[in-house]
């Protein structure tokens, strides 16, 4: 990356990167990453997302950030996450996608996850969530695993929710 601020773009279907897993991330964290952070968060923020993942920004690392600040919650990146545990109980919410731009599909996940993940620093972090916090979690580590939202959902509905993204 060079020093141009703001190089970095949202990348939305049908660019194949989406579809392709992503590099663990290798510590200590070089300057670049640093600004590859800073630059995640600000398109997430301008794109009004509660979360993205690098290869959004057409970075395939895993790393993810996520971003709910409207629920008060200060914007915190998750470095090589790894979801470890998943509830057998689910919840269906609404996702929407800011690589998938103005579209929207109710997706089934786990209710609550086991977390296992690094900050910045290289410390090791392990946590539980639930609920909205769990469900975009899953979301953002789907897209370091090459996989979208309209992935989990019938043939059917990925079809018509993508079909303008194809041609």
């Amino acid at each position: 990356m060079s020093n141009n601020k703001h190089q970095l773009k949202l990348v939305t279907l049908p660019a194949e990167n989406l579809r392709e897993p992503s590099e663990k991330v290798k510590f200590p964290l070089s300057r670049d990453f640093q600004r590859l952070l800073a630059e995640m968060l600000r398109i997430c923020r301008k794109s009004k997302g509660v979360g993205i993942a690098a290869p959004q920004v057409g970075v395939n690392l895993q790393v993810v950030i996520i971003n709910l600040e409207h629920l008060k919650v200060p914007p915190f990146p998750l470095i090589n996450p790894k979801i470890q545990k998943y509830s057998a109980k689910k919840l269906l919410l609404e996702e929407g996608c800011l690589s998938v731009p103005g579209k929207f599909a109710k997706v089934e996940r786990a209710e609550k996850v086991d977390v296992v993940a690094y900050d910045p620093k290289g410390k090791k972090l392990e946590f539980k969530a639930d609920g909205f916090l769990a469900h975009v979690i899953q979301h953002e580590v789907d897209h370091i695993n090459g996989m979208l939202f309209v992935d989990r959902l019938s043939k059917a509905e990925r079809d018509e929710l993508t079909k303008e993204f194809y041609g």
